[in-house]
């Protein structure tokens, strides 16, 4: 039914979180729902099932949630860590693990530098690889300045320009090796997380080993 979502014990939602980083998010993050016939509670935006969580599957979920998160950002803090904005399972995000990725990095000079790539195609309908697109890339300013006010802080070293006629595969290694030369940093390993960090303000979520 449309309006179906399955109750379901805290056990047996316990064990469903900690299987599916997914499935523990969309409890967190649970809606208020209200059905045709008024009735109102909180449930899961899941599929290909739906489900009735009470108030304390939903602190539960968000406490595995915080630790995951803080293990994230301890274990990848030298690592140039992506968080995956698109569908982890588009084909167009290649070994990349999203088709558009975004962080906030500290370089080499100490600069903060909020960056976000895309996977592009060509124009030439024959060339079915994907490409790399900067969306966005501009330094973070220190005085409280929100990096999503994006009209006064873009194309840093016209990266949004000219990646567009470069045509470099958007595949981790080439991005890696893209932002160590352009934006001046020493990264060894990429890594792009789908489920457990998001960008807050301001907040810068790793450092170049030169930092």
């Amino acid at each position: 039914m449309k309006d179906e979502y399955l109750e379901i014990s805290n056990d047996v939602m316990l064990k469903m979180v900690l299987k599916s980083k997914e499935f523990r998010n969309s409890v967190a993050f649970a809606h208020g729902v209200q059905l045709r016939n008024l009735e109102t509670f909180k449930g899961t935006c899941s599929y290909p099932k739906r489900y009735r969580v009470s108030e304390e599957m939903i602190q539960t979920a968000k406490a595995i949630k915080s630790r995951a998160t803080k293990k994230t950002l301890k274990q990848n803090k030298n690592n140039l860590l992506w968080v995956g904005m698109g569908w982890h399972k588009a084909e167009s995000g290649g070994n990349v693990g999203n088709c558009r990725i975004q962080t906030v990095l500290k370089n080499n000079d100490g600069k903060k530098i909020f960056v976000e790539f895309g996977s592009g195609h060509s124009f030439d309908k024959s060339d079915k690889k994907n490409y790399l697109n900067c969306d966005y890339c501009f330094i973070v300013e220190e005085k409280g300045n929100d990096y999503q006010e994006k009209e006064t802080h873009y194309n840093y070293l016209n990266l949004e320009k000219s990646t567009r006629n470069k045509k470099i595969e958007f595949t981790s290694e080439n991005i890696l090796n893209y932002v160590n030369k352009e934006l001046n940093c020493s990264f060894k390993k990429m890594f792009v997380d789908n489920f457990d960090i998001y960008l807050e303000k301001n907040q810068t979520i790793c450092e170049s080993i030169n930092a």
